[in-house]
């Protein structure tokens, strides 16, 4: 069980997941920065995005590199669901800045929830479309395509001495 070639799809999931990186690192600072929470989700994508580009080519590269795709398709589900809270969350607290007015400290603070709602809308959408490349890599192989399948044990004769 050695490396196995890694498909067109796949290839597609890792250039893409390294483009979706950046996004949410800024998210995780962002968020951390307007709510003490708001940069635990991010996390996940992160990490997720981490095992398929840097280790898709040495650990989790058997069948094609689907664990490393399931990996990343677990963070992005996670972090979807997440994503719906965050972005609530910081309406809340937008509502609040607006409420404020126009105090310079305050003002400053409200810049950056906006741009961590911009950036949370954008994640948002770079995570369905994450869930989808990577659901297609892992879930639509076919079997003629199966790089590597489970064959059952051979069976011992058992010889009886008489």
């Amino acid at each position: 069980m050695g490396i196995q070639p890694i498909s067109r799809k796949m290839k597609n999931l890792k250039c893409y997941a390294a483009i979706h990186m950046p996004f949410e690192a800024v998210l995780v600072a962002l968020g951390t920065m307007t709510t003490w929470y708001g940069g635990t989700f991010p996390i996940l994508p992160l990490v997720g995005s981490s095992v398929l580009v840097c280790c898709g080519n040495c650990c989790c590269t058997s069948k094609g590199g689907k664990g490393a795709a399931v990996t990343y398709l677990t963070m992005n589900c996670v972090a979807f669901l997440g994503s719906i809270w965050d972005y609530i969350a910081l309406n809340h607290v937008k509502k609040h800045c607006d409420d404020i007015g126009d105090w310079v400290q305050v003002d400053e603070y409200c810049n950056y929830v906006d741009a961590a709602s911009a950036f949370a809308i954008i994640c948002f959408i770079m995570r369905i479309i994450g869930i989808f490349m990577a659901s297609c890599s892992v879930c639509c192989l076919s079997p003629e395509k199966e790089p590597e399948t489970i064959t059952e044990a051979p069976v011992a004769d058992v010889m009886e001495s008489k």
